[in-house]
């Protein structure tokens, strides 16, 4: 996991292969993974892999996205769209997650599983890029206070 965090520090949008190896992780890993992901983000996947929504982001300028547009690009969320409502506050208005958002979401999930795993601090600095002082507040976080 170590080599594959340290690719993620690369953008996405320049590297197709290493957007693939993302999406067949999150999907490989979407049960632990999805708690990190943005929530929007995490519906996506859940119905239509991340390999389509890491394709629908690159493709598209970031911003705001009418729930029909959304619908129209992912159509399994049509059976979805009450819930999708209700967690947007019932505005027809998305906003998409970026792929930066993502990429930060697999780096926090990283994180905690090496806080877990009592995994010494200068190792999760190097394998995650995040300073002593970040690693100690997410090691404050923790459920089990580890």
């Amino acid at each position: 996991m170590a080599e594959f965090l340290s690719n993620l520090f690369n953008p996405l949008h320049k590297n197709e292969a290493l957007r693939r190896d993302v999406g067949a992780y999150i999907d490989a890993n979407f049960d632990e993974l999805s708690p990190y992901l943005p929530w929007l983000a995490g519906e996506i996947i859940h119905q239509h892999g991340a390999q389509s929504l890491l394709d629908f982001l690159q493709s598209r300028p970031l911003g705001r996205i009418k729930l029909g547009k959304l619908i129209e690009a992912f159509p399994n969320l049509e059976s979805h769209k009450d819930i999708l409502l209700r967690n947007n506050g019932d505005s027809e208005v998305f906003e998409l997650p970026s792929i930066p958002e993502i990429v930060e979401g697999l780096r926090k999930s990283h994180l905690h599983r090496l806080l877990l795993d009592k995994t010494d601090l200068d190792t999760i600095h190097q394998e995650c890029g995040v300073s002593l002082s970040t690693i100690q507040r997410a090691k404050k976080r923790l459920p089990t206070n580890s």
